[in-house]
């Protein structure tokens, strides 16, 4: 039940995170589909990937292309994984000839194996019943057995300079044939004896008349043969999407978040000299510095009512993130928090420097009862309205180097509208 255990810390891992209000409600969701069609999978086609006991396995239908089927065999408890051959159904008769014709053409190539040529022998051949692609049916002959068997298999008893063979392949696709003849000079075999080419041999020789499955060998030079489907681990797949899910979209919704709380910094920066000019201006008018607060919060609130009843809808692309902070200090100051709490308070959530400077600047003359204050504004003003003019050449900078790219495109298209047509009339 390892499946339902994973899934389960997958979903307690995603409501973990929902309730800390790390992802949202659409993440669980999404979360808890991938989880719900993991286990489906498994319920249906086995859990864990478990190899699946089968004596047989079916054939593609007549017309059709063979297929491959991914096995273990297990003989003396010892699995070994092994990719069969499986050929579909014959074809119709009046495309036989045509085929043995075309087959004939490239068994050299399919038969070689691992040896370069004809005349040096020195790897097992690859003398199938069937191949890959074709419907054709092969019976191969040896006129020395002792030498090269009539899988492929190289003999013990090759002298060392080597021995003269001739190889025969009766080629069959329904009522007709075709004889394949080839003279081989084998060497002593370089490969040792291999177990999937000899399961494969038998396996061959035991289909050799058609039936509708592909038999399986049961015993193999005496010994038995178990033989188990790969497990499908699609269920296991989608159940380790599950589990990675919570994190993948908590790291998304974090991104999003860092980019949003970029983009209200940035925004700040911009309102800044205008909001520092505006304290100055009313300050100057002899208005409390509560009181200019209390002036810009009440103007904002009436500017976005005026606006929600002019477009009969949100205003949330006509807000400000400086004057939101203002209507959060004025809400502070008649909650009973004295000024300068409400000015840290305002330092700590701006984050950025320019407003830490104003409001360390306004609680340090609270300290001095307010002398000085309109002048140091008026400093402030003028040097954060030299910033934003800084900052727009810095931009401009920026942008006329992403132009470098098109213009250098546009320039090439234009070099080759000049000197294209001038090489051809050359």
């Amino acid at each position: 039940m390892r499946e339902l255990f994973t899934a389960g810390i997958a979903a307690a891992v995603a409501l973990i995170l929902y309730r800390k209000k790390k992802i949202p409600i659409s993440a669980v969701l999404l979360t808890a589909a991938f989880l719900i069609t993991g286990l489906v999978c498994c319920f249906v086609r086995g859990f864990s990937g478990e190899a699946l006991p089968v004596d047989s396995v079916p054939r593609g239908e007549e017309g059709t292309e063979g297929s491959q089927a991914v096995l273990e065999a297990e003989v003396d408890q010892v699995k070994q994984r092994i990719t069969l051959d499986i050929p579909a159904l014959r074809l119709k008769e009046e495309e036989a000839r045509e085929q043995l014709k075309d087959f004939m053409n490239r068994l050299d190539g399919e038969i070689l194996g691992d040896n370069s040529s004809f005349g040096q022998i020195c790897y097992p051949l690859q003398l199938q019943n069937g191949y890959e692609g074709s419907d054709i049916d092969v019976q191969w002959q040896s006129d020395h057995p002792d030498y090269l068997g009539y899988d492929g298999s190289l003999g013990a008893e090759i002298p060392e300079e080597g021995a003269e063979v001739l190889l025969k392949g009766e080629l069959l696709l329904g009522e007709y044939s075709e004889t394949y003849t080839r003279r081989l000079r084998v060497y002593p075999s370089r490969a040792a004896a291999d177990l999937t080419e000899r399961l494969r041999w038998e396996a061959e020789q035991l289909n050799r008349e058609e039936e509708e499955v592909y038999r399986l060998p049961e015993q193999i030079d005496g010994r038995e043969i178990h033989w188990y489907r790969q497990g499908d681990s699609t269920g296991w797949m989608i159940l380790g999407m599950g589990l990675l899910l919570p994190g993948l979209l908590l790291l998304l919704e974090q991104e999003k978040r860092r980019e949003k709380e970029k983009k209200r910094e940035e925004q700040l920066d911009r309102e800044y000299p205008d909001l520092v000019s505006r304290m100055q201006l009313l300050l100057g008018a002899g208005l409390s510095m509560r009181m200019v607060f209390e002036r810009i919060g009440a103007e904002y609130q009436e500017n976005l009512e005026a606006a929600e009843k002019r477009r009969k809808g949100s205003s949330r692309e006509l807000k400000s993130p400086a004057c939101e902070e203002i209507l959060v200090c004025c809400r502070e100051l008649k909650n009973g928090y004295s000024e300068t709490e409400v000015y840290r308070h305002m330092g700590s959530r701006c984050k950025t420097a320019s407003y830490r400077g104003l409001a360390l600047l306004l609680e340090q003359n609270i300290t001095k009862g307010g002398q000085g204050l309109l002048d140091l504004l008026e400093a402030e003003a003028l040097e954060a309205f030299e910033l934003r003019q800084r900052r727009a050449r810095q931009e401009g900078e920026r942008i006329s180097v992403r132009l470098l790219l098109p213009m250098g495109i546009m320039l090439v298209i234009v070099l080759a509208l000049i000197m294209i047509p001038a090489f051809l009339n050359m």
